[in-house]
C-alpha cells in the first residue's frame, strides 16, 4: 500500500457555513436563503484541487451540522481534510451574505467564539507544512483570535524552516 501523497498546497484558516439570499433586497423582508460554505483559505484549497494540485486545509469546524458540510464539501472537492479539528465545544462560524443591488452585497459574520476562532499552535501539523510546496495564510485567520494568531505565526515559522513558500 503506497502512503497519502504529500499535499503541495496547504491552507490554514476558518471555513464557515454561508447563508447567502437568492434575491435582492435586505434580509428583513424575508427571503429565502441558500446554504454553502465560505472562507478564503479553504476557497483556494478548492480552486487547487480544480486546478489538479494535492491541497490540504487546517483548520477547526464545529461538531455541528455546518461544520460537518464544511468537511464533506471540501472532501468532495478533492481537499485534504486530514489535519482538520473537530471542535464539540464551540460552533462552527457563520456568515450571513444579503444582495443590496445586482452588483453589491452586504456580509455579516457570526464568529465570536467559534471553532475557527479556536485555531491554536498545537493544531499546526509541523509535517504537513513542512513538507509542502505553498503556505497560504490570510490575516483574517490571524484577526480571529489570539490563538489563531499564533497559529499562523507557528505556521509561517514551520515554513520558512522548511524553505516552503508563504
Amino acid at each position: 500500500m503506497n502512503p497519502p501523497a504529500v499535499a503541495e498546497f496547504v491552507t490554514l484558516g476558518e471555513t464557515m457555513g454561508v447563508l447567502s439570499a437568492d434575491e435582492i433586497g435586505p434580509l428583513r423582508n424575508g427571503h429565502r436563503m441558500v446554504l454553502g460554505v465560505a472562507g478564503a483559505e479553504s476557497n483556494v484549497a478548492i480552486g487547487m484541487s480544480r486546478l489538479g494540485h494535492r491541497a490540504a486545509w487546517v483548520g477547526r469546524v464545529g461538531s455541528d451540522s455546518i461544520g460537518r458540510l464544511a468537511l464533506r464539501e471540501l472532501t468532495a472537492e478533492g481537499v485534504d481534510i486530514a489535519h482538520a479539528i473537530v471542535d464539540p465545544s464551540a460552533p462552527t462560524g457563520l456568515m450571513l451574505k444579503t444582495r443590496r443591488t445586482t452588483a453589491t452585497a452586504q456580509v455579516s459574520y457570526l464568529r465570536r467564539g467559534s471553532a475557527g476562532s479556536h485555531l491554536a499552535p498545537d493544531d499546526v501539523p509541523a509535517a504537513l507544512v513542512s513538507a509542502a510546496r505553498v503556505l497560504h495564510v490570510t490575516g483574517i485567520t490571524a484577526a480571529l483570535s489570539p490563538t489563531a494568531r499564533a497559529a499562523v505565526f507557528r505556521a509561517i515559522d514551520i515554513a520558512k524552516s522548511a524553505d516552503v513558500a508563504v
